[in-house]
């Protein structure tokens, strides 16, 4: 696979999920790349129950114990229940989500992030991000860290846009080559590009999640620019059918008969109008006029030719 492979060579990613990543411009493993999250939860504060305060946003690593469906008066659905590690035990609840039970039922590993608050007068994790976990592994991509959260779409949460960009991460797609010479990333204090995706998308700290947007920011901004340079060079092999005649004394006519002095950056402007309609390829040019005049007449503008 490389940059130009299509999102849909990827495992798990079928033709719905690629047509949802096309609503938010994601085609390629290139536009997935350069996806760059809005914002970032800190969830990189790993605790255990016994220590976990109310207030804090933190990170446990626990045994669901409990957890079922319960229906108030007012037809709300609650999924309350417990989990605990080698420290104590902790309550978790959940609004709106009955299909929780099925997913963590006693005994499942998870990873639970959030803020901690009260239930009942006990310290209680409300609503927090949850994923399973392997006891042996414990690695996780959704909690436990600084949690990438991206532009979504319908149909499209954060979470499936992480999954897809770790599969693209370790797809095998080339992220070793350069088209910036080291030189100038140092000249630019720019990282190499495979080290910009990694800290885009899995920071160990903010710092690092601004390097490599940073770095990310300059190829888009350098991408356009090469974009119009093109447009540019194409432009000029178009050959003007005629090359119109400016006489010279009959401007400097006009120009002296004005109410005011042109200034430096005005006669400048003439003259390059001049040579652009004299000269052999049409003229594409945007001249602005500043509020700035030093005449009796500030609202007074030089025409356009």
């Amino acid at each position: 696979m490389d940059l130009d492979s299509p999102i849909s060579d990827l495992p798990k990613v079928g033709p719905i999920l690629t047509g949802k990543f096309e609503k938010i411009g994601v085609s390629t493993l290139e536009d997935l790349f350069y996806h760059v999250p809005s914002r970032y939860m800190d969830y990189s504060q790993i605790t255990t129950i016994n220590r976990v305060r109310a207030g804090e946003v933190v990170t446990i690593h626990a045994n669901i114990v409990s957890l079922k469906n319960i229906y108030s008066r007012r037809g709300l659905k609650m999924q309350i229940g417990s989990v605990e590690d080698a420290t104590g035990k902790l309550s978790v609840i959940w609004f709106n989500q009955p299909f929780l039970i099925k997913t963590l039922y006693p005994g499942r590993m998870v990873s639970l992030s959030g803020k901690v608050g009260f239930f009942s007068r006990r310290l209680c994790l409300s609503s927090p991000d949850y994923e399973l976990i392997d006891a042996d592994e414990g690695r996780t991509l959704h909690t436990g860290r600084l949690v990438p959260v991206y532009p979504e779409t319908s149909g499209l949460s954060s979470k499936w846009i992480r999954r897809v960009v770790l599969l693209a991460f370790e797809s095998g797609a080339p992220l070793t080559g350069d088209f910036l010479a080291k030189d100038v990333l140092a000249r630019l204090n720019l990282i190499d590009f495979a080290s910009a995706i990694r800290k885009v998308h899995f920071p160990e700290d903010l710092n690092e999640a601004e390097k490599g947007r940073e770095r990310l920011a300059f190829d888009e901004l350098l991408k356009l620019q090469l974009k119009s340079q093109l447009r540019k060079f194409a432009w000029k092999k178009n050959k003007s059918a005629f090359k119109l005649t400016v006489e010279k004394p009959s401007m400097k006519q006009f120009t002296d008969n004005l109410p005011f002095e042109l200034t430096a950056s005005q006669k400048k402007a003439v003259d390059e109008i001049v040579a652009d309609m004299t000269g052999g390829v049409p003229m594409n040019r945007l001249l602005e006029i500043s509020d700035h005049f030093h005449g009796p007449h500030p609202n007074t503008c030089l025409p356009t030719l």
